[in-house]
Protein backbone atom coordinates (compact mmCIF):
# COMPACT_ATOMS: atom_id res chain seq x y z
CA UNK A 1 0.00 0.00 0.00
CA UNK A 2 1.46 3.40 -1.27
CA UNK A 3 2.35 6.30 1.29
CA UNK A 4 -0.41 9.16 -0.13
CA UNK A 5 -0.16 12.51 1.00
CA UNK A 6 -3.34 14.21 2.84
CA UNK A 7 -4.04 16.43 -0.85
CA UNK A 8 -4.56 13.11 -2.81
CA UNK A 9 -7.05 12.13 -0.03
CA UNK A 10 -10.07 12.97 -1.78
CA UNK A 11 -8.79 10.64 -4.55
CA UNK A 12 -9.14 7.87 -2.51
CA UNK A 13 -12.76 7.75 -1.09
CA UNK A 14 -14.03 4.81 0.45
CA UNK A 15 -10.53 3.21 0.31
CA UNK A 16 -8.18 2.18 3.24
CA UNK A 17 -4.69 4.56 2.72
CA UNK A 18 -1.71 5.22 4.46
CA UNK A 19 -0.51 8.37 5.46
CA UNK A 20 2.29 10.79 7.11
CA UNK A 21 1.23 13.56 8.47
CA UNK A 22 2.18 15.94 12.12
CA UNK A 23 -0.39 15.73 14.67
CA UNK A 24 -1.44 19.19 15.30
CA UNK A 25 -4.36 18.85 17.78
CA UNK A 26 -5.96 15.85 19.88
CA UNK A 27 -9.73 15.77 21.10
CA UNK A 28 -10.38 13.31 23.67
CA UNK A 29 -13.29 11.79 24.93
CA UNK A 30 -15.91 12.97 22.61
CA UNK A 31 -19.25 10.74 23.02
CA UNK A 32 -21.48 10.62 19.41
CA UNK A 33 -24.97 10.10 18.32
CA UNK A 34 -25.18 7.83 15.92
CA UNK A 35 -28.22 7.18 13.60
CA UNK A 36 -30.11 8.62 16.85
CA UNK A 37 -30.37 5.47 18.54
CA UNK A 38 -26.90 4.53 20.07
CA UNK A 39 -24.03 6.40 21.36
CA UNK A 40 -20.47 5.84 20.96
CA UNK A 41 -16.93 7.06 22.12
CA UNK A 42 -14.85 8.77 19.59
CA UNK A 43 -11.65 10.62 19.79
CA UNK A 44 -10.90 13.54 17.11
CA UNK A 45 -7.31 13.90 15.68
CA UNK A 46 -6.52 16.97 13.34
CA UNK A 47 -3.17 16.32 10.96
CA UNK A 48 -1.06 18.10 8.55
CA UNK A 49 1.78 17.69 6.43
CA UNK A 50 2.84 19.99 4.05
CA UNK A 51 -0.19 19.51 1.21
CA UNK A 52 -2.24 20.45 3.60
CA UNK A 53 -3.45 21.93 7.36
CA UNK A 54 -6.01 20.25 10.10
CA UNK A 55 -6.83 17.00 8.35
CA UNK A 56 -9.31 15.20 10.51
CA UNK A 57 -9.43 12.49 11.69
CA UNK A 58 -11.94 10.39 13.84
CA UNK A 59 -11.18 7.70 15.96
CA UNK A 60 -13.75 5.31 17.43
CA UNK A 61 -13.27 3.93 20.60
CA UNK A 62 -12.87 4.71 24.27
CA UNK A 63 -8.78 4.62 24.37
CA UNK A 64 -7.29 7.31 21.98
CA UNK A 65 -4.77 5.57 19.57
CA UNK A 66 -2.32 3.56 20.96
CA UNK A 67 0.80 4.24 19.26
CA UNK A 68 2.40 0.67 17.66
CA UNK A 69 5.91 -0.41 18.99
CA UNK A 70 8.40 0.33 16.56
CA UNK A 71 11.27 -2.03 15.02
CA UNK A 72 15.02 -1.77 14.12
CA UNK A 73 15.56 -2.31 10.34
CA UNK A 74 17.57 -5.32 8.70
CA UNK A 75 20.08 -2.71 7.95
CA UNK A 76 22.13 -1.37 10.23
CA UNK A 77 22.90 2.32 8.96
CA UNK A 78 18.95 2.82 9.10
CA UNK A 79 18.87 1.46 13.07
CA UNK A 80 21.62 4.71 13.69
CA UNK A 81 20.24 7.28 16.12
CA UNK A 82 16.90 5.40 16.26
CA UNK A 83 14.94 5.55 19.96
CA UNK A 84 12.97 2.18 21.66
CA UNK A 85 9.49 3.44 22.41
CA UNK A 86 8.60 2.85 26.10
CA UNK A 87 4.79 2.68 27.64
CA UNK A 88 5.10 6.68 28.54
CA UNK A 89 6.04 6.91 24.81
CA UNK A 90 3.01 5.11 22.96
CA UNK A 91 0.61 8.46 23.93
CA UNK A 92 0.22 10.12 20.86
CA UNK A 93 1.00 14.14 21.43
CA UNK A 94 0.86 17.44 18.98
CA UNK A 95 3.76 17.05 17.12
CA UNK A 96 4.28 13.69 17.22
CA UNK A 97 5.22 13.04 12.94
CA UNK A 98 3.46 9.66 12.52
CA UNK A 99 2.52 7.10 9.79
CA UNK A 100 -1.60 6.03 9.85
CA UNK A 101 -2.37 3.09 8.02
CA UNK A 102 -5.52 1.22 6.95
CA UNK A 103 -7.35 4.44 7.35
CA UNK A 104 -10.76 4.40 5.75
CA UNK A 105 -11.16 7.86 3.73
CA UNK A 106 -14.94 9.44 3.98
CA UNK A 107 -16.29 12.31 2.81
CA UNK A 108 -18.90 13.80 4.81
CA UNK A 109 -20.85 17.50 4.09
CA UNK A 110 -18.19 17.77 1.38
CA UNK A 111 -15.43 17.68 3.96
CA UNK A 112 -12.73 14.90 3.53
CA UNK A 113 -11.83 13.14 6.30
CA UNK A 114 -10.73 9.63 7.39
CA UNK A 115 -11.60 7.00 9.67
CA UNK A 116 -9.92 5.29 12.09
CA UNK A 117 -11.45 1.86 13.56
CA UNK A 118 -10.03 -0.28 15.68
CA UNK A 119 -11.68 -3.72 15.13
CA UNK A 120 -12.47 -6.51 17.97
CA UNK A 121 -12.11 -9.01 15.06
CA UNK A 122 -8.83 -10.57 14.57
CA UNK A 123 -9.65 -11.68 10.74
CA UNK A 124 -9.89 -7.86 10.35
CA UNK A 125 -7.73 -5.73 9.39
CA UNK A 126 -7.36 -2.10 11.85
CA UNK A 127 -6.29 1.21 11.65
CA UNK A 128 -2.83 1.31 13.09
CA UNK A 129 -0.45 4.99 13.78
CA UNK A 130 3.30 4.39 14.07
CA UNK A 131 5.60 7.29 15.62
CA UNK A 132 8.31 8.29 13.25
CA UNK A 133 9.50 11.43 15.09
CA UNK A 134 9.27 13.28 18.43
CA UNK A 135 11.34 16.49 19.85
CA UNK A 136 14.53 15.39 17.41
CA UNK A 137 13.80 11.49 18.69
CA UNK A 138 13.40 9.25 15.47
CA UNK A 139 11.68 6.21 16.42
CA UNK A 140 10.72 3.88 13.50
CA UNK A 141 12.66 3.34 10.04
CA UNK A 142 10.96 0.27 9.15
CA UNK A 143 7.92 0.83 6.97
CA UNK A 144 9.51 5.23 6.35
CA UNK A 145 13.47 5.48 5.34
CA UNK A 146 14.60 8.09 7.73
CA UNK A 147 15.71 9.89 4.32
CA UNK A 148 12.53 10.06 3.07
CA UNK A 149 11.63 11.69 6.87
CA UNK A 150 14.15 14.81 6.27
CA UNK A 151 11.56 17.01 4.15
CA UNK A 152 8.62 16.56 6.28
CA UNK A 153 10.81 17.26 9.48
CA UNK A 154 12.04 20.34 7.69
CA UNK A 155 8.80 21.45 6.59
CA UNK A 156 7.08 20.86 10.14
CA UNK A 157 9.88 22.43 12.09
CA UNK A 158 9.50 25.53 9.57
CA UNK A 159 5.57 25.62 10.33
CA UNK A 160 5.92 25.40 14.17
CA UNK A 161 8.28 28.19 14.21
CA UNK A 162 6.07 30.51 12.17
CA UNK A 163 3.38 30.05 14.34
CA UNK A 164 5.22 30.19 16.95
CA UNK A 165 6.57 33.61 16.16
CA UNK A 166 2.81 35.34 15.37
CA UNK A 167 2.02 33.56 18.54
CA UNK A 168 4.27 36.28 20.43
CA UNK A 169 3.97 39.11 18.00
CA UNK A 170 0.09 38.68 19.60
CA UNK A 171 0.89 38.58 22.75
CA UNK A 172 2.89 41.74 22.76
CA UNK A 173 0.42 43.50 21.07
CA UNK A 174 -2.57 42.55 22.62
CA UNK A 175 -3.10 45.95 24.86
CA UNK A 176 -2.55 47.69 21.63
CA UNK A 177 -4.79 45.40 19.46
CA UNK A 178 -6.06 42.35 18.99
CA UNK A 179 -4.74 39.37 16.41
CA UNK A 180 -4.66 40.26 12.97
CA UNK A 181 -8.36 39.83 11.34
CA UNK A 182 -9.18 38.85 7.57
CA UNK A 183 -12.33 40.06 5.73
CA UNK A 184 -14.49 36.74 4.37
CA UNK A 185 -13.65 37.80 1.12
CA UNK A 186 -9.97 37.48 1.39
CA UNK A 187 -10.07 33.66 3.07
CA UNK A 188 -8.96 31.09 0.39
CA UNK A 189 -8.69 27.45 1.27
CA UNK A 190 -6.16 25.66 3.81
CA UNK A 191 -6.31 29.03 6.03
CA UNK A 192 -6.34 29.32 10.21
CA UNK A 193 -7.68 33.06 10.24
CA UNK A 194 -9.40 35.04 12.77
CA UNK A 195 -12.35 37.22 11.60
CA UNK A 196 -14.81 39.92 12.72
CA UNK A 197 -18.25 39.16 11.59
CA UNK A 198 -22.20 38.43 12.48
CA UNK A 199 -23.85 35.13 12.45
CA UNK A 200 -27.38 34.31 11.80
CA UNK A 201 -28.97 30.60 11.12
CA UNK A 202 -29.24 28.94 8.31
CA UNK A 203 -32.61 27.86 7.33
CA UNK A 204 -33.33 23.87 6.08
CA UNK A 205 -36.47 22.03 7.45
CA UNK A 206 -34.90 18.64 6.05
CA UNK A 207 -32.01 19.17 8.14
CA UNK A 208 -33.23 20.14 11.60
CA UNK A 209 -32.64 18.05 14.54
CA UNK A 210 -35.88 16.75 15.84
CA UNK A 211 -36.98 18.32 18.82
CA UNK A 212 -35.03 21.53 17.74
CA UNK A 213 -31.61 20.35 18.22
CA UNK A 214 -28.97 22.37 17.26
CA UNK A 215 -26.49 19.72 15.56
CA UNK A 216 -27.50 17.28 12.96
CA UNK A 217 -25.21 13.76 13.59
CA UNK A 218 -24.79 10.70 11.45
CA UNK A 219 -23.08 7.66 11.19
CA UNK A 220 -19.92 9.72 9.20
CA UNK A 221 -20.47 13.18 11.45
CA UNK A 222 -17.75 12.03 14.09
CA UNK A 223 -19.37 15.39 16.07
CA UNK A 224 -21.89 17.28 17.16
CA UNK A 225 -22.40 19.35 13.95
CA UNK A 226 -24.59 23.06 13.47
CA UNK A 227 -24.45 25.23 10.54
CA UNK A 228 -24.40 29.36 10.70
CA UNK A 229 -23.76 31.68 8.40
CA UNK A 230 -20.86 34.15 9.52
CA UNK A 231 -21.02 37.58 6.88
CA UNK A 232 -19.01 41.02 7.30
CA UNK A 233 -20.97 42.52 4.06
CA UNK A 234 -24.36 42.44 2.43
CA UNK A 235 -23.00 40.19 -0.19
CA UNK A 236 -19.89 38.43 1.51
CA UNK A 237 -21.18 35.20 3.97
CA UNK A 238 -19.79 31.93 4.49
CA UNK A 239 -21.12 28.99 6.00
CA UNK A 240 -19.50 28.12 9.40
CA UNK A 241 -19.83 24.76 10.74
CA UNK A 242 -19.51 24.52 14.71
CA UNK A 243 -18.31 21.23 15.81
CA UNK A 244 -18.15 19.55 19.68
CA UNK A 245 -18.88 22.07 21.94
CA UNK A 246 -18.69 24.95 20.03
CA UNK A 247 -22.34 23.28 18.97
CA UNK A 248 -24.19 23.13 22.07
CA UNK A 249 -27.56 24.77 21.98
CA UNK A 250 -27.58 27.27 24.95
CA UNK A 251 -24.04 28.53 23.26
CA UNK A 252 -25.44 29.04 19.65
CA UNK A 253 -28.30 30.48 21.23
CA UNK A 254 -26.13 32.96 22.77
CA UNK A 255 -24.10 33.86 19.84
CA UNK A 256 -27.22 34.67 17.93
CA UNK A 257 -29.17 36.57 20.01
CA UNK A 258 -26.09 38.68 20.08
CA UNK A 259 -26.55 42.21 18.84
CA UNK A 260 -22.89 43.38 18.41
CA UNK A 261 -19.88 41.90 16.23
CA UNK A 262 -18.17 38.73 16.91
CA UNK A 263 -14.64 38.00 17.24
CA UNK A 264 -14.17 34.50 15.71
CA UNK A 265 -9.86 33.07 16.37
CA UNK A 266 -8.61 29.85 14.90
CA UNK A 267 -11.22 28.67 12.24
CA UNK A 268 -10.00 26.56 9.65
CA UNK A 269 -11.26 27.59 5.95
CA UNK A 270 -11.46 24.34 3.91
CA UNK A 271 -13.10 23.74 0.25
CA UNK A 272 -16.36 21.94 -0.31
CA UNK A 273 -15.56 18.94 -2.54
CA UNK A 274 -18.91 19.06 -3.52
CA UNK A 275 -20.14 22.66 -4.69
CA UNK A 276 -16.36 23.79 -4.93
CA UNK A 277 -17.53 26.54 -2.36
CA UNK A 278 -15.15 27.32 0.63
CA UNK A 279 -16.69 27.03 3.96
CA UNK A 280 -15.46 27.62 7.80
CA UNK A 281 -15.18 25.12 10.49
CA UNK A 282 -14.44 25.45 14.31
CA UNK A 283 -11.85 23.22 16.17
CA UNK A 284 -11.04 22.45 19.38
CA UNK A 285 -9.26 25.71 20.04
CA UNK A 286 -11.45 27.98 18.26
CA UNK A 287 -12.49 30.90 20.59
CA UNK A 288 -15.47 33.25 20.28
CA UNK A 289 -15.55 36.95 21.89
CA UNK A 290 -18.64 38.59 21.96
CA UNK A 291 -18.14 42.42 21.36
CA UNK A 292 -19.51 45.54 23.48
CA UNK A 293 -22.12 46.68 20.61
CA UNK A 294 -22.02 50.19 21.30
CA UNK A 295 -17.80 49.58 20.95
CA UNK A 296 -16.20 50.73 18.06
CA UNK A 297 -15.61 47.09 16.17
CA UNK A 298 -18.99 46.46 16.33
CA UNK A 299 -20.56 49.91 14.90
CA UNK A 300 -17.95 50.07 12.14
CA UNK A 301 -18.96 46.91 11.04
CA UNK A 302 -22.71 47.49 10.90
CA UNK A 303 -21.26 50.55 8.81
CA UNK A 304 -19.67 48.64 6.39
CA UNK A 305 -22.76 46.11 6.08
CA UNK A 306 -24.89 49.27 5.79
CA UNK A 307 -22.66 50.30 3.60
CA UNK A 308 -21.94 47.21 1.63
CA UNK A 309 -26.17 46.48 1.35
CA UNK A 310 -27.23 49.52 -0.56
CA UNK A 311 -23.94 48.68 -3.37
CA UNK A 312 -25.46 44.92 -2.82
CA UNK A 313 -28.52 46.14 -4.10
CA UNK A 314 -28.24 48.33 -6.03
CA UNK A 315 -25.76 47.27 -8.27
CA UNK A 316 -25.65 44.98 -11.30
CA UNK A 317 -22.11 44.30 -11.77
CA UNK A 318 -20.77 43.17 -8.44
CA UNK A 319 -18.97 39.93 -7.82
CA UNK A 320 -21.29 37.07 -6.97
CA UNK A 321 -20.13 34.45 -4.29
CA UNK A 322 -18.28 31.08 -5.69
CA UNK A 323 -20.64 28.65 -6.90
CA UNK A 324 -22.94 28.00 -10.02
CA UNK A 325 -25.31 31.80 -10.42
CA UNK A 326 -27.23 29.92 -13.40
CA UNK A 327 -30.06 28.14 -12.77
CA UNK A 328 -32.17 26.64 -15.50
CA UNK A 329 -35.63 26.29 -13.32
CA UNK A 330 -37.46 27.76 -10.16
CA UNK A 331 -37.49 24.78 -8.87
CA UNK A 332 -33.40 24.22 -8.99
CA UNK A 333 -32.98 27.61 -7.63
CA UNK A 334 -35.87 27.13 -4.70
CA UNK A 335 -34.34 23.95 -3.72
CA UNK A 336 -31.01 24.84 -3.77
CA UNK A 337 -28.49 26.35 -0.75
CA UNK A 338 -27.14 29.67 -3.36
CA UNK A 339 -26.12 32.70 -2.29
CA UNK A 340 -26.18 35.69 -3.85
CA UNK A 341 -26.41 36.70 -7.54
CA UNK A 342 -28.62 34.05 -9.48
CA UNK A 343 -29.25 34.18 -12.96
CA UNK A 344 -32.66 32.47 -14.77
CA UNK A 345 -33.31 32.44 -18.36
CA UNK A 346 -36.40 31.80 -20.21
CA UNK A 347 -39.17 33.03 -18.05
CA UNK A 348 -41.90 35.10 -18.53
CA UNK A 349 -43.97 37.63 -16.74
CA UNK A 350 -46.98 35.94 -15.98
CA UNK A 351 -48.42 39.17 -13.15
CA UNK A 352 -47.34 41.96 -12.18
CA UNK A 353 -48.17 42.76 -9.10
CA UNK A 354 -48.78 46.05 -7.51
CA UNK A 355 -50.89 46.16 -4.14
CA UNK A 356 -53.07 48.78 -5.36
CA UNK A 357 -55.02 50.28 -8.03
CA UNK A 358 -53.66 52.50 -10.75
CA UNK A 359 -57.21 52.93 -12.95
CA UNK A 360 -57.34 49.65 -14.12
CA UNK A 361 -57.55 45.96 -12.80
CA UNK A 362 -54.61 44.51 -14.64
CA UNK A 363 -52.31 47.86 -16.05
CA UNK A 364 -51.10 51.12 -14.94
CA UNK A 365 -52.71 53.92 -16.93
CA UNK A 366 -50.64 56.97 -17.40
CA UNK A 367 -52.55 59.54 -15.28
CA UNK A 368 -52.33 57.07 -12.18
CA UNK A 369 -48.39 56.60 -12.69
CA UNK A 370 -47.46 59.12 -10.01
CA UNK A 371 -48.75 57.26 -7.34
CA UNK A 372 -46.10 54.46 -7.81
CA UNK A 373 -44.09 57.12 -6.46
CA UNK A 374 -43.24 56.98 -2.80
CA UNK A 375 -41.55 59.07 -0.34
CA UNK A 376 -38.99 58.03 1.95
CA UNK A 377 -36.14 59.22 4.85
CA UNK A 378 -33.09 59.09 3.22
CA UNK A 379 -31.30 58.86 7.22
CA UNK A 380 -33.68 56.01 8.32
CA UNK A 381 -34.63 54.20 4.95
CA UNK A 382 -38.07 53.93 5.46
CA UNK A 383 -41.18 54.86 3.77
CA UNK A 384 -42.94 58.27 4.80
CA UNK A 385 -46.79 57.07 6.05
CA UNK A 386 -49.20 59.16 3.62
CA UNK A 387 -51.45 62.00 4.65
CA UNK A 388 -54.72 61.43 5.10
CA UNK A 389 -55.46 65.29 4.51
CA UNK A 390 -56.64 65.82 0.63
CA UNK A 391 -53.72 68.52 -0.21
CA UNK A 392 -53.24 68.44 -4.37
CA UNK A 393 -49.84 69.11 -3.54
CA UNK A 394 -47.91 65.34 -3.38
CA UNK A 395 -45.32 66.14 -1.07
CA UNK A 396 -47.99 67.40 1.57
CA UNK A 397 -49.35 63.81 1.13
CA UNK A 398 -46.62 61.92 3.22
CA UNK A 399 -46.20 63.24 7.24
CA UNK A 400 -42.47 63.75 8.44
CA UNK A 401 -40.29 60.75 9.51
CA UNK A 402 -41.95 59.40 12.86
CA UNK A 403 -37.96 58.31 13.77
CA UNK A 404 -36.77 62.64 13.39
CA UNK A 405 -33.93 61.97 11.85
CA UNK A 406 -31.30 64.47 11.85
CA UNK A 407 -28.30 64.90 8.92
CA UNK A 408 -25.29 64.06 11.48
CA UNK A 409 -25.69 62.96 15.05
CA UNK A 410 -24.76 66.31 16.68
CA UNK A 411 -27.08 68.75 13.93
CA UNK A 412 -30.47 70.08 14.39
CA UNK A 413 -31.01 69.61 10.85
CA UNK A 414 -33.80 67.24 9.94
CA UNK A 415 -32.77 64.28 7.65
CA UNK A 416 -33.64 64.77 3.73
CA UNK A 417 -36.78 63.33 2.16
CA UNK A 418 -36.65 61.64 -1.53
CA UNK A 419 -38.98 60.33 -3.99
CA UNK A 420 -38.21 56.51 -5.44
CA UNK A 421 -40.24 53.88 -6.64
CA UNK A 422 -42.74 51.29 -4.38
CA UNK A 423 -41.89 47.86 -3.70
CA UNK A 424 -43.74 45.22 -5.68
CA UNK A 425 -43.86 41.91 -6.92
CA UNK A 426 -43.88 40.11 -10.29
CA UNK A 427 -44.86 36.21 -10.64
CA UNK A 428 -42.30 34.48 -12.75
CA UNK A 429 -43.18 31.54 -14.78
CA UNK A 430 -40.50 28.97 -15.87
CA UNK A 431 -40.76 26.48 -18.78
CA UNK A 432 -41.72 23.86 -16.44
CA UNK A 433 -44.85 26.21 -15.58
CA UNK A 434 -43.42 26.44 -12.09
CA UNK A 435 -43.87 30.10 -10.81
CA UNK A 436 -42.19 32.55 -7.92
CA UNK A 437 -43.21 35.57 -6.85
CA UNK A 438 -39.82 38.34 -6.56
CA UNK A 439 -39.44 41.75 -5.27
CA UNK A 440 -38.81 44.54 -7.16
CA UNK A 441 -37.74 47.10 -5.33
CA UNK A 442 -36.55 50.77 -6.49
CA UNK A 443 -32.96 49.77 -8.18
CA UNK A 444 -35.07 46.72 -9.94
CA UNK A 445 -38.01 49.19 -11.39
CA UNK A 446 -35.29 51.58 -12.80
CA UNK A 447 -33.56 49.25 -14.75
CA UNK A 448 -37.31 48.15 -16.35
CA UNK A 449 -38.79 51.87 -17.13
CA UNK A 450 -35.56 52.78 -18.37
CA UNK A 451 -33.52 55.07 -16.20
CA UNK A 452 -36.82 57.45 -15.65
CA UNK A 453 -36.71 58.09 -11.68
CA UNK A 454 -39.81 58.35 -9.45
CA UNK A 455 -38.95 62.12 -9.05
CA UNK A 456 -39.63 62.79 -12.51
CA UNK A 457 -42.91 61.34 -12.35
CA UNK A 458 -43.85 63.83 -9.36
CA UNK A 459 -42.17 67.10 -11.17
CA UNK A 460 -43.74 65.97 -14.57
CA UNK A 461 -47.71 65.84 -12.33
CA UNK A 462 -46.84 69.41 -11.01
CA UNK A 463 -45.83 71.08 -14.46
CA UNK A 464 -48.56 69.33 -16.36
CA UNK A 465 -49.56 73.00 -17.51
CA UNK A 466 -46.31 72.81 -19.27
CA UNK A 467 -45.96 71.82 -22.85
CA UNK A 468 -43.37 68.72 -22.73
CA UNK A 469 -41.89 66.61 -25.77
CA UNK A 470 -41.73 63.92 -23.18
CA UNK A 471 -44.10 62.37 -21.05
CA UNK A 472 -42.80 60.40 -18.43
CA UNK A 473 -45.78 59.44 -16.85
CA UNK A 474 -46.89 57.36 -20.48
CA UNK A 475 -43.22 55.90 -20.55
CA UNK A 476 -43.39 53.98 -17.10
CA UNK A 477 -46.78 52.93 -17.95
CA UNK A 478 -46.05 51.61 -21.13
CA UNK A 479 -42.64 49.59 -20.16
CA UNK A 480 -44.24 48.21 -17.19
CA UNK A 481 -47.59 47.22 -19.02
CA UNK A 482 -45.44 45.84 -21.63
CA UNK A 483 -43.50 43.03 -18.92
CA UNK A 484 -47.20 41.00 -19.17
CA UNK A 485 -48.73 42.25 -22.43
CA UNK A 486 -46.89 39.73 -24.89
CA UNK A 487 -47.11 36.28 -23.01
CA UNK A 488 -44.73 34.63 -25.27
CA UNK A 489 -41.85 37.13 -24.22
CA UNK A 490 -39.07 35.69 -22.46
CA UNK A 491 -36.39 37.15 -20.14
CA UNK A 492 -33.44 36.63 -18.18
CA UNK A 493 -33.60 37.38 -14.60
CA UNK A 494 -30.96 38.48 -12.13
CA UNK A 495 -32.26 37.81 -8.99
CA UNK A 496 -30.32 38.49 -5.20
CA UNK A 497 -31.55 35.49 -3.02
CA UNK A 498 -31.79 36.93 0.24
CA UNK A 499 -33.05 36.11 3.84
CA UNK A 500 -34.82 38.55 5.93
CA UNK A 501 -36.05 38.85 9.76
CA UNK A 502 -40.04 38.63 9.44
CA UNK A 503 -41.16 42.89 10.74
CA UNK A 504 -38.32 44.28 9.42
CA UNK A 505 -38.27 46.51 6.26
CA UNK A 506 -37.84 43.80 3.93
CA UNK A 507 -34.60 46.08 1.82
CA UNK A 508 -32.71 45.46 5.07
CA UNK A 509 -30.69 42.37 3.87
CA UNK A 510 -29.41 39.78 6.45
CA UNK A 511 -27.98 37.70 3.77
CA UNK A 512 -28.82 34.99 1.84
CA UNK A 513 -29.08 31.28 2.77
CA UNK A 514 -31.99 28.37 3.31
CA UNK A 515 -30.27 26.19 6.12
CA UNK A 516 -30.97 26.03 9.79
CA UNK A 517 -29.98 23.71 12.47
CA UNK A 518 -31.26 26.52 15.06
CA UNK A 519 -34.10 28.38 16.66
CA UNK A 520 -37.83 29.83 15.23
CA UNK A 521 -37.92 29.01 11.31
CA UNK A 522 -40.70 31.81 11.62
CA UNK A 523 -38.48 34.62 12.85
CA UNK A 524 -36.91 34.53 8.78
CA UNK A 525 -38.29 34.51 5.32
CA UNK A 526 -36.62 33.79 2.54
CA UNK A 527 -36.73 36.66 -0.04
CA UNK A 528 -35.81 36.47 -3.97
CA UNK A 529 -35.18 40.11 -5.25
CA UNK A 530 -35.19 41.16 -8.81
CA UNK A 531 -31.83 43.09 -10.03
CA UNK A 532 -32.71 43.09 -13.92
CA UNK A 533 -35.32 41.80 -16.60
CA UNK A 534 -33.28 41.23 -19.98
CA UNK A 535 -35.07 40.23 -23.43
CA UNK A 536 -34.08 37.04 -24.85
CA UNK A 537 -35.45 37.73 -27.87
CA UNK A 538 -36.81 41.17 -29.89
CA UNK A 539 -39.13 42.86 -27.45
CA UNK A 540 -41.63 45.11 -28.87
CA UNK A 541 -43.84 47.41 -26.42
Amino acid sequence: MDVITLSEAVAHVGQNVRFIAAVQQISTGKRVLIARQRVLPCHVLHVCDASRQFFKITCWGDAPPELIHSSFTSEPEQNVGLMQMSRTDAVLQDGDIVLFSFCRIQIYRGNVEAQFIVRNNDAATSSTVQLLYRKDRYFSAQDVPLRELYPMIEWVKQYRRKFSAEDERTTSAAVKKTKDRSTLQDLRENMVVSVLCKLRPKKNKSAAAPGGGTGVCSELDGVLLCELVMFDSAGDGMSLYLCDQHAEKRFVAKLLEHRGAVEIDGIVVSLHALSNRLLANTTPHTTFRLLDPDGPDSIDLENKIARSRIVFQGSTTFTAPTGPTSFSTLEELTGSLFEGLATLKNVRIEQVCLGRHFGHAATVLARFASHLAERYCTGCNQALPESPCQDRKAQSHFVACANRCMTRRSSADNALCAWRYRCFSILLRDPRNQRLHVRADNQATLEIVGNIEARVLIEAQHNASLNSQFDAASAVASLLNALVEDANQKFEAKLVCSVVRIGDNASQVISNCQDSSLGDESMFQRVFSLVSLVPCDAFSI
